[in-house]
C-alpha cells in the first residue's frame, strides 16, 4: 500500500499481459463455446465459455501482475488492422480509481466477487464519455490507446446500499432479467444517492477503467473490431469490453482501502513474475508492463478471423 497522495493522483493499476484469444463469451453466451465474435483475453487464463461467477475467483492462473491473488477474467473485442490482421496490444493494465463529490469515499464497499460486468454504453446513465479512442505518442512512439470505463454501481437483493449485489443481470427480477448489464449502472443520473449511484443500483465500489495501449503502425489508419464486423458496424464504434470479478478476499479489501484513504497502491514490482513475460521457447517479450519493440505486434498474421469460420 502507498503513500497518501492527492486525490488527482490516486489509484490502483494492475499491469496484465494477453492471455488468449477465442471465440468465446461467458456472459453473453454462456455454455456456447465458439458462439462468439473473436474476443482478447486478459487476466485469468482459463476463461472460456463455460467460466463463471463462481469458477473465475477460485481457479485459473492469471496473466497479471499479482498472479492469483488476481484472477478476474477481462475481455474485449480483438482489433485488427487494414490487413485484417488481429493486433497484439503494447501494454495493458487495470485502474481502479474513483472521483466522488465530498466525504462519499469512506462508503465505498469491495467489488463484489463474481460480479459479471459490461463496460457499454447501453447501460443506465453510459455515454460515449466512458470510451476514449486516441492517437498520439507514448515513449516517443506512435501509439493507439483505448480507455473502457466499467460501471461502478450494483443492484441489490434488498435494493439498499448495505444489500447483497447481484452478480448478473440475468438474477435481476421481472423483465429486468432478460436485459444485458440491467444489474449495473454508471454513476449520476437524477435520483443518485449518496454515493453518486442512481436509487436503482445503490452499490458502490471503486471504479475499474481497462487501459489498453498498442502500436499504431501496427494498428494502421483503418482498424476495426471483431464486433463491428460481426454487426456491420462503423469502424471502432462498437467498443466494449467485459470481465467477471475475482481477487483475493484481503486483497480486495486492501484495494478498497487504497481508494477510501486516497493511497497510490499497486501489486509489485512488474520482474516479480517472469514467467508472463517470457514465451514457452524462453524469448523475453515483454520488459516491466510493456512488450519489446521487436516482438511482432501481428503474430497470427491473418489467420484469426472476426467471426469463426465454418468448418
Amino acid at each position: 500500500m502507498g503513500d497518501t497522495v492527492p486525490r488527482s493522483n490516486h489509484g490502483n493499476r494492475i499491469y496484465c499481459t494477453v492471455s488468449h484469444f477465442s471465440y468465446d463469451d461467458p456472459i453473453i453466451y454462456p455454455g456456447q463455446p465458439g458462439k462468439a465474435h473473436l474476443h482478447m483475453f486478459m487476466g485469468n487464463t482459463e476463461t472460456d465459455a463455460y467460466s463463471n461467477q463462481d469458477s473465475i475467483p477460485t481457479s485459473g492462473k492469471s496473466s497479471c501482475l499479482g498472479g492469483t491473488n488476481y484472477r478476474s477474467g477481462l475481455w474485449i473485442p480483438a482489433l485488427f488492422n487494414d490487413k485484417d490482421e488481429a493486433v497484439v496490444p503494447s501494454s495493458t493494465f487495470i485502474y481502479y480509481k474513483t472521483f466522488m463529490a465530498g466525504n462519499a469515499y469512506n462508503l465505498l464497499q469491495v467489488v463484489p466477487q463474481g460480479l459479471e460486468v459490461l463496460a457499454s454504453k447501453m447501460t443506465l446513465n453510459g455515454s460515449d464519455s466512458h470510451f476514449k479512442i486516441n492517437r498520439g505518442t507514448k515513449d516517443g512512439k506512435p501509439n493507439y490507446n483505448l480507455i473502457m470505463h466499467f460501471p461502478s454501481c450494483v443492484a441489490t437483493t434488498n435494493g439498499t446500499r448495505k444489500g447483497n449485489p447481484i452478480l448478473s443481470y440475468r438474477d435481476m427480477p421481472g423483465k429486468a432479467a432478460s436485459v444485458v448489464n440491467s444489474h449495473v449502472a454508471y454513476p449520476g443520473g437524477p435520483s443518485s444517492n449518496e454515493v453518486e449511484c442512481p436509487s436503482s443500483h445503490p452499490y458502490r465500489f471503486p471504479t475499474p477503467q481497462l487501459i489498453i495501449n498498442f502500436d499504431a503502425n501496427a494498428v494502421g489508419n483503418n482498424p476495426y473490431l471483431a464486433s463491428d464486423a460481426m454487426n456491420n458496424a462503423a469502424p471502432m464504434s462498437t467498443l466494449h469490453a467485459d470481465y467477471i470479478f475475482g481477487m483475493d478476499e484481503s486483497v480486495n479489501e486492501q484495494v478498497l482501502k487504497c481508494a477510501k484513504e486516497s493511497r497510490t497502491c499497486n501489486f509489485g514490482s512488474v520482474g516479480a513474475l517472469p514467467e508472463r513475460f517470457f514465451s514457452e521457447d524462453g524469448t523475453q517479450l515483454y520488459r516491466y508492463n510493456t512488450l519489446l519493440p521487436e516482438i511482432d505486434r501481428t503474430p497470427f498474421g491473418s489467420s484469426l478471423k472476426p467471426m469463426k469460420m465454418n468448418p
